[in-house]
């Protein structure tokens, strides 16, 4: 369960994969266009091109595809045309025990869980507009970037994989085609922001969707990999409907990287046409469920109603107190993140904050919410005067780095080496090269404050062993 995101092609055609391929995908009702049959919607930031929540129409998602004005014809955008890039695939994947419960589920059910998933994939694009993660080329060569006010998504909901299990998934077409922060003009899109932050917008999508299985009372189970599973569904069941994931990672083993896993599956598609549709697919999955003699939804419900929140993790708040005290998701994230850094950047702590959000079934909102409250309360401590800081710490951190400041101007030039010892240390290490022994003796010099600095893999522990060994034989 996570986002996902790929590029289009170019021109009107790149769109055809959404529209007129017939074997897209099993859906058990058909293989009809049923994209452009009130299934696939419009989402906005604005109503200047489309109405979001509007019905998708094959011509209006083509010229806009090819970089046109679905109203007038013309050209919306510069290079408009068979060359423009159409834009860019933001797939939203739920978790297989959701796609589980979908297809062991009434007309009702079904429904039900589609709207919640459609809701949580409406607040992930809202996180992408908010977070400015989208901006628009402007001035000459397009060197200028900008937030738009306006981007257009045409979103198409996918029920099963390739294999015929059921996988409830939503591809978001990010058109290329945004209207200008002053309104005047549509410019094309510059989407680097949003392939840096894809995990980020996976863990919103999971908090979003976590929230309404919250309120649905469904209980969450942690899944490996900052992801859940709907509580109740039995991981038998979980393996047996998860043939692609079988599939890719007999290829490549379940470690592999996001994008070992990207090839893998691109080498192991299997043919669209050859899996069943509608009620030969129904029926397949009648007696695949059946196989288990049991209910999906009478399992998660059960699950819900017995859920336990579970005991809070055990601290030792004498040898480790956290940064910052609670169980909320960003105390939880800001303290995490604070082990190993001084300063958290707003993309970490968004991400760990909305992954400890969707664990805890908590959502988007309540995070936005709880850093405003640590600001407030100074336990978070800003580091840059932007409407949204990008940077934090803490009180207590900022202050050991005063005082360490402090100490650093105070300190008088003088060596705590002595020089024979420095002498010694370096023949003990023949094996060093110049750099590093110049390195050991700058750190030994006579200067109040030395910084070495250098690229992973390049001999700092084996030099700062000969600096350690110099500073004992000083009698340190």
């Amino acid at each position: 369960m996570t986002a996902t995101l790929h590029a289009l092609g170019c021109g009107r055609a790149a769109g055809a994969y959404y529209t007129e391929d017939p074997n897209r995908e099993a859906r058990p009702k058909s293989r009809d266009d049923y994209y452009t049959d009130g299934s696939g919607t419009w989402w906005s930031s604005s109503d200047s091109l489309v109405r979001s929540g509007a019905p998708i129409d094959k011509e209006t998602f083509r010229d806009l595809c090819g970089g046109f004005s679905p109203r007038t014809g013309k050209r919306l955008v510069r290079g408009a045309g068979e060359r423009h890039r159409a834009g860019w695939d933001i797939t939203f994947s739920t978790p297989k025990s959701f796609g589980i419960l979908w297809a062991a589920g009434t007309a009702e059910q079904r429904s039900v869980l589609e709207r919640i998933q459609q809701d949580a994939v409406d607040q992930a694009l809202e996180f992408v507009a908010d977070e400015g993660l989208i901006q628009v080329r402007l001035g000459a060569g397009g060197h200028l970037r900008e937030a738009p006010a306006e981007i257009v998504v045409a979103k198409f909901p996918h029920f099963t994989s390739r294999e015929g299990d059921p996988a409830c998934h939503t591809h978001c077409v990010l058109l290329n085609v945004a209207r200008s922060a002053n309104g005047n003009k549509y410019l094309t899109i510059e989407p680097r922001r949003v392939y840096e932050w894809q995990l980020v917008l996976g863990s919103a999508f999971r908090a979003a969707l976590s929230e309404k299985l919250n309120d649905l009372r469904f209980a969450l189970r942690e899944a490996g990999r900052d992801q859940f599973e709907i509580a109740g569904i039995p991981e038998a069941m979980i393996e047996f409907f998860s043939k692609r994931s079988q599939q890719i990672e007999a290829r490549v083993g379940r470690d592999a990287s996001a994008a070992q896993k990207e090839v893998a599956a691109l080498a192991t598609r299997g043919d669209k046409a050859s899996v069943p549709t509608g009620d030969d697919l129904e029926k397949r999955w009648k007696h695949e469920l059946a196989a288990y003699e049991i209910d999906p939804w009478t399992l998660a419900q059960e699950a819900g109603l017995a859920r336990n929140p579970g005991p809070a993790p055990e601290i030792d708040y004498d040898f480790d107190p956290p940064e910052i005290t609670g169980e909320t998701p960003v105390a939880l994230a800001a303290s995490e993140l604070l082990r190993t850094e001084n300063v958290l950047t707003r993309k970490a702590l968004l991400n760990r904050a909305f992954v400890e959000s969707a664990l805890q079934g908590k959502g988007i909102k309540l995070v936005y919410s709880e850093i405003s409250n640590l600001e407030a309360s100074e336990r978070l401590v800003r580091l840059d005067h932007c409407e949204a800081a990008q940077h934090w710490t803490t009180t207590a951190i900022a202050a050991e780095e005063s005082k360490l400041l402090r100490l650093v101007k105070e300190r008088v030039a003088r060596s705590l080496f002595r020089p024979e010892a420095i002498e010694l240390a370096l023949q003990a290490v023949p094996f060093l090269s110049d750099e590093q022994r110049r390195a050991i003796r700058h750190a030994t010099s006579a200067d109040p404050t030395s910084i070495l600095e250098s690229g992973a893999g390049t001999g700092k522990t084996t030099l700062i062993a000969g600096l350690v060994d110099a500073a004992r034989r000083s009698g340190g």
